[in-house]
Formats: structure tokens, C-alpha cells, sequence
């Protein structure tokens, strides 16, 4: 690791570290000291990994370069929620004079990331004490490249977001005090658009501005009525905003140049007044230019759509947060863009403002935060995943997907789990070539084909149990599939072609099986190879262990075949 004296220790050192607080405030001021641009953060991301790795928490692999996947959970199957916490820096020389400093020239978490981390990973490690109580699967996105307002993006295409039926995340908030915690249904942080115009005129000596069409004349034009659209174009009760932040032209004082060149951003929290301004914007750049004899192009660079929260878990999180002894408010919208937007587009969520009573806004190069919001904002994460794990068991919702209308068992859940689990495995190996389903990472490693090997070998321990359950009532046992047993004892002789037939085969008639157990058939008991007497659903959910854990190992030689990096 990099850093100073005091800020470049070892990652267990800092997880040693006591009271739990203390161990939050360490980690984020190493990370403060050692900052990394967006894409650029491979230290951060080995950082983190070690961390979590010494706390015994799972890594998720996804094809990521930069940036880790977590999960804490999952034994008993459920739901899966997200918690997202930002990772990148900016290009800002810090001016905080702290002892923790950036050690990284031009490098600073001057908009608080490492804040954000920091609470994240106390989160999980809360979270993990209690893991065997969890009723779902909690899984942390630290993200890459928030401020290119890519990360988000990158990470739905890797698939992290698979699954996931609601995601949290927060931003700590300068001005408000620590304590308090601001949450609120709808716009939370706006919609944050760029705007380039060049404009093309005719150059020509200053001396004879007649003989040319002055594009910097008409750009002040087209500047001063930009500002008209706010006024006269965006109702009363709505709002934009729209800056224009920097001008180009010309390089001598005697000379008018051929073009000029500005460009500034809109926030926006309305998409029907994001679009009108757009509209509106382009219609007056080439109005202006035309009246002036010169034209004009506008470009636009697409940011983040606005953050909007959803007001159900809104609610949720105030209780969360009440019962915490957190201060509650409803929050002024920020017209600061978020990429946590494009998670809301995917599924819903909930967006929140931690005070950290800071003596300086987002990025500026003395920003800084109280550190004894971390305690707050951890104990916050975590307290909300398990009230959201709950929500949805006890939920409609969650009824639904069951088909049923009575309160969801213990059997739907671990009956979904189990197929979804397969589905994924399906999904894992479609497409992997004999190469891919032999390559190993090492030489006592496994191979894809050894792994589905021993994965079917469980799969058959599942279907002997359920058919010894379902031999009391011969009335509700189905057809046996022979050919289907053959191929799953073929596969443990390590055929490639047998193996993928087993798995299809054995997961058809497992299918079968598993429609007609009843509830309580669910926790009878039986004596497993050990000779220990264990109930179907723990055999089941040993398996989909088993399941999950290879999936992941399946994932990293996808990821060679594909050349990716993790």
C-alpha cells in the first residue's frame, strides 16, 4: 500500500482497531491519503478487496477493472438489496492542511468518496456479525468513475445489479449537521447535462469588423438569452438551471476570429423540462447565429438523468433512521448530478443526505467531513438492509412471486433460490468452449468440468432426499427419470458433454419433485452420508452454498476466455 507514516499501514491493522469507530475513521483517512482518479483506482479497489477479505466477507467476482462486488448473507436464500458506495477521487490539489493529507499530487476525495467507502464497509462488517439471521443477500457495490458519471453504467453491464430488488446509497451533506440525516420521496439530486457550442463566422482585422461576421458578438448574444429560458420558459413551480462556464476565441487583440466556442451545463429535475430546455436552448443558438449571418452547432453530453427516490422506501428508511436516533428531514433537492440515477432506472431505491457538518461544499480543496458521522452512516446501511430484507418477506410483493396469497414458507423461498441458482449456473456455461470448461486458474484449482462434476454429485444427494420424503405418499411421486441418473453418475467421470446433459436433466426432474413437496415436508428429517440427521431444506440450502460459491469460480475463467480483467 501507498501513504505516509501514519496512513500507509496494513489493511488488518486497521480491522483490529477498537472501538468500532475508530476502525471507520482509520480506514477513511487512508483512503483520503491515497486517492485515485476514475478508472484509475486500482489501489483503492486492492484495498477494499483486502479489507473485506480479512473480515471474512464474500467477493463477488464481476468483469470489473476497478471497483468490488460484495455480499454478506444469502444462507437461507431471498431477496437481494443493494448498498452502493462510490470509490474515485477528483483532480483537485487539497488544501486541508490535515495530517492525512493526499499524498497524490493534484489528487484529492474532495467530494467525499472515501467517507462514503468507509461507512459502506462498517456496514458489512456490522452486517456479517449477524450474517446466519439475515433472510436475504446484502450486496455492496463500491463503484468506480462516479464523477465521469460512468461507474453506475459499468456496473449494471457487469451484472452486479442482477437480482437486485431495491438499492441504498448516500452523499454526505456539508451543511447539514452530524446527526441528521435528510430523506425525502422523488427529485433528490438533479439531472446534469453538458452543452457545446461552436459558432462559425468569417474572421477578418479588428479594424474592419465590417468585412467579417464576429463570432464572439454573437456568442455574448446567444449567452445573454440563454438565461431568458429559466425566466420565461420553466413554470414557477418548477426549476432549472443553466451556466455557462468557460469561452474560447481568438489569439491576437488586432484580429476577429472565424469561431467561437462555449460551453456549460443544465441541471434539471423534471424530464419534461429537461427536454424543453434542451429544445429551447437549440432553438436560440440558431436563431441568434442565423440573425447574425453566422451558424451555429450545438452538442450535447449526456450525464445522469435525475435521482428520484422511491417513496415507499422513503418511508422505510425514516423509521430506520428514527429508530436509530437520527434527526429526520425533508431535504432541499441538490442541483448536483449523481450516477446513481442510472441504478434507479434499473430498480427501485433510495438515495440519502448524511450530515457531516463539513466547513467547505463539494469539491473544494479544503472540504473535509466530521468523522464521527461514520458510526451514523454505517449503523444506517446496515440497520436499513436488514428493514428492507424484512419488508419484502413480509410483503405483497413477495407473496406474489410465490402465487400464492398465505405467508410466504420457508419452502418458496429456498425452492426459488434453488432454481434461480441453476438458471445462473445455465447462463454461466453457455457458450464456454472445451478449452474454458478444462482451463484452471492453478494447478490444484479446479476446472469448470470438475466443478459441475461435483455440483451434480450434490444434485443427486437432493433428488435421493426428496424421493425418500415423497416414497410415503407413492400417490404424489413422479416418473423416475432414469436416463437422467445415468447421465449424473456419468458425470462424475468427468465427460464434458454428460456432465451439461446431467445438469439439464437432473434440474427438469428436481423441478418435478420440488411441485410436489408440501410445506411441512420441508423440515422432515433424514440421516445424511455422515450418518447426522438433517432436514431436506438443509440439504438444499448446502447445496445452492455449494452452487453459488462455484458460480463465481465459473465467472473468473468466463472472465479469462473473455480476456476481461477482475
Amino acid at each position: 500500500m501507498r501513504g505516509g507514516a501514519t496512513w500507509g499501514g496494513e489493511a488488518m491493522s486497521i480491522l483490529k482497531l477498537e472501538p468500532f469507530g475508530e476502525r471507520l475513521i482509520a480506514m477513511r483517512r487512508h483512503l483520503h491519503a491515497n486517492p485515485e482518479l476514475s478508472y484509475e483506482e486500482y489501489e483503492t479497489t486492492a484495498t477494499i478487496r483486502r479489507w473485506l477479505t480479512e473480515a471474512d466477507i464474500r467477493i463477488a467476482e464481476y468483469p470489473l477493472r476497478t471497483g468490488v462486488v460484495a455480499e454478506v448473507g444469502g444462507e437461507w436464500g431471498g431477496p437481494v438489496i443493494a448498498i452502493r458506495a462510490d470509490i474515485d477521487a477528483l483532480p483537485v490539489q487539497e488544501e486541508t492542511g490535515l495530517p492525512f493529507a493526499s499524498v497524490n499530487k493534484g489528487k484529492m476525495h474532495a467530494c467525499g468518496h472515501d467517507f462514503h467507502t468507509a461507512a459502506a464497509i462498517g456496514a458489512a462488517l456490522l452486517l456479517k456479525k449477524k450474517e446466519s439471521q439475515l433472510r436475504g443477500t446484502v450486496r455492496f457495490l463500491f463503484q468506480p468513475a462516479e464523477e465521469k458519471a460512468k461507474g453506475a453504467r459499468q456496473m449494471i453491464a457487469s451484472g452486479a445489479l442482477r437480482d437486485v430488488k431495491a438499492i441504498f446509497g448516500l452523499h454526505n451533506k456539508p451543511d447539514l449537521p452530524v446527526g441528521t440525516i435528510g430523506i425525502k420521496g422523488g427529485p433528490i439530486m438533479a439531472a446534469a447535462d453538458g452543452f457545446v457550442v461552436e459558432v462559425h463566422g468569417r474572421g477578418s482585422h479588428a479594424a474592419v469588423p465590417e468585412a467579417g461576421l464576429d463570432p464572439i458578438v454573437v456568442s455574448a448574444h446567444i449567452v445573454t438569452a440563454l438565461q431568458s429560458i429559466v425566466s420565461r420558459n420553466v413554470g414557477a413551480l418548477d426549476s432549472a438551471v443553466i451556466s455557462v462556464t468557460r469561452i474560447q476565441s481568438g489569439t491576437a487583440w488586432n484580429v476577429i476570429p472565424d469561431k467561437a466556442v462555449f460551453d456549460g451545463t443544465l441541471r434539471t429535475f423534471d424530464p419534461r423540462v429537461r427536454m424543453r430546455v434542451r429544445e429551447r436552448l437549440e432553438q436560440i443558438v440558431a436563431g441568434i447565429a442565423g440573425s447574425f449571418e453566422t451558424r451555429a452547432e450545438v452538442s450535447w453530453i449526456d450525464g445522469p438523468p435525475a435521482v428520484r427516490n422511491d417513496a415507499r422506501w422513503a418511508e422505510l428508511a425514516s423509521s430506520t433512521a428514527e429508530k436509530l436516533g437520527l434527526r429526520v428531514i425533508a431535504p432541499a433537492p441538490s442541483p448536483a448530478g449523481e450516477d446513481f440515477a442510472f441504478y434507479l432506472k434499473e430498480t427501485p431505491g433510495l438515495f440519502v443526505f448524511l450530515g457531516t457538518n463539513g466547513p467547505q461544499e463539494w469539491h473544494h480543496p479544503a472540504f473535509d467531513v466530521d468523522e464521527r458521522a461514520l458510526e451514523h452512516g454505517a449503523s444506517f446501511f446496515a440497520a436499513l438492509a436488514v428493514d428492507a430484507l424484512k419488508q419484502f418477506l413480509d410483503s405483497d410483493n413477495t407473496k406474489e412471486e410465490r402465487g400464492e396469497r398465505d405467508t410466504m414458507s420457508q419452502l418458496a423461498i429456498d425452492v426459488h433460490t434453488y432454481l434461480r441458482t441453476h438458471e445462473q449456473l445455465k447462463q454461466a456455461i453457455e457458450g464456454l468452449t472445451d478449452e474454458g470448461l478444462r482451463w484452471k486458474a492453478a494447478p490444484n484449482s479446479w476446472s469448470v468440468t470438475e466443478v459441475l462434476a461435483h455440483l451434480a454429485d450434490h444434485n443427486l444427494i437432493v433428488s435421493f432426499r426428496i424421493r425418500e420424503i415423497l416414497a410415503r405418499s407413492e400417490a404424489r411421486l413422479p416418473a423416475f427419470n432414469q436416463d437422467a441418473w445415468v447421465a449424473g453418475q456419468k458425470a462424475n467421470e468427468g465427460h464434458a458433454a454428460d456432465i451439461l446433459a446431467a445438469f439439464k436433466s437432473l434440474l427438469d426432474y428436481n423441478s418435478l419433485l420440488f411441485q410436489r413437496l408440501e410445506p411441512e415436508d420441508w423440515e422432515k428429517t433424514g440421516t445424511n452420508a455422515k450418518g447426522e440427521t438433517v432436514t431436506l431444506s438443509a440439504v438444499v440450502r448446502g447445496f445452492v452454498a455449494h452452487l453459488e460459491h462455484h458460480l463465481q469460480q465459473i465467472a473468473r475463467i468466463r472472465n479469462h476466455e473473455s480476456g476481461g480483467a477482475g
